[in-house]
């Protein structure tokens, strides 16, 4: 890769991560549904991921960790766990016998805020000490219902919307984009 081309995929994945990062922060809590806003830094490394292949997912996915984690994490270190996590899991799932299109990307999006938010939900409940159960006294059905429901749409919505920005304006030079599209190569061989 050229080195402008490397700048520039730099340039564009700071732009990205700090302009989600801001707009995730500042997003009002009106606008949620039941307290539940969407996780933009999440669905910016699951297209990452995705798209350009495990490299990308996971340097991405640590780098908006880090910012995730020094805008408004209780503990240093969650966010980046996370996000590294769901940028690894981004560039192996659904990548075999599959086209990269639309609603495969979205299917990953589901798919990874599903398992990591119920992964988040089991790691809290099982560090309740029993005599705090009566707080946690809720059903699954509710947890599904009002956390895990709004959740996924907001996720999907933002897919939806980051998507064509993400394709036409993404860190590869359009050349490269459309040749990885065609050819199915993948992040790690545009280094």
């Amino acid at each position: 890769m050229r080195r402008r081309d490397r700048f520039r995929q730099i340039f564009v994945y700071a732009i990205y991560i700090l302009i989600t990062g801001i707009v995730q922060f500042q997003w009002p809590d009106s606008w949620g549904a039941w307290g539940v806003k969407p996780d933009f830094m999440l669905v910016l490394v699951v297209l990452a991921g995705y798209l350009y292949g495990f490299v990308d997912g996971a340097v991405v996915g640590l780098v908006s960790g880090f910012v995730r984690d020094c805008l408004g994490s209780r503990v240093f270190g969650s966010g980046m766990l996370m996000l590294f996590l769901a940028g690894v899991l981004a560039a192996s799932l659904f990548q075999r016998n599959m086209n990269r299109t639309a609603i495969t990307v979205l299917l990953s999006i589901i798919t990874i805020t599903l398992l990591l938010d119920v992964a988040i939900f089991v790691i809290q409940y099982s560090m309740v000490r029993s005599a705090d159960m009566r707080m946690w006294a809720f059903s699954v059905q509710a947890y599904a219902g009002k956390r895990l429901l709004p959740l996924e749409l907001f996720n999907l919505l933002s897919g939806l919307l980051m998507l064509p920005i993400f394709k036409n304006f993404g860190p590869y030079p359009k050349r490269v984009q459309r040749d990885r599209l065609t050819q199915g190569v993948r992040g790690e061989e545009l280094l």
